[in-house]
């Protein structure tokens, strides 16, 4: 696993942190997804890993969490339909606890 991966997953993770209790609205919807895309090009680009499994379940959760990042516009003040914030929330419960299983049907 190269260095450059460790450092690059740690400040991504600093990031994200340090977006909690923030009143940009904007800005907590936009950097996750672009910190996704591009960690999800470090990885198909420069491949860290030397199994070619771990790299697939790396991209597949990278992936899921690029498409959950995506819909968290769906919470924000511009959609104000209380039942689409609900049924969107079920949606995404459902996405993750799919990504879960298959995480840990791949590890077997």
């Amino acid at each position: 696993m190269s260095h450059l991966y460790l450092a690059f997953y740690l400040i991504r993770r600093l990031l994200l942190v340090s977006l909690v209790g923030e009143e940009i609205d904007s800005f907590q919807l936009v950097l996750p997804s672009l910190l996704s895309m591009v960690w999800l090009m470090y990885l198909l680009n420069q491949k860290p890993f030397e199994e070619s499994r771990q790299l697939k379940v790396e991209v597949a959760n990278e992936s899921v969490f690029l498409l959950l990042t995506y819909s968290l516009v769906l919470f924000s003040d511009l959609n104000k339909a209380p039942a689409e914030k609900n049924m969107a929330g079920w949606v995404m419960f459902g996405v993750i606890c799919l990504a879960i299983f298959a995480n840990f049907a791949s590890s077997f």
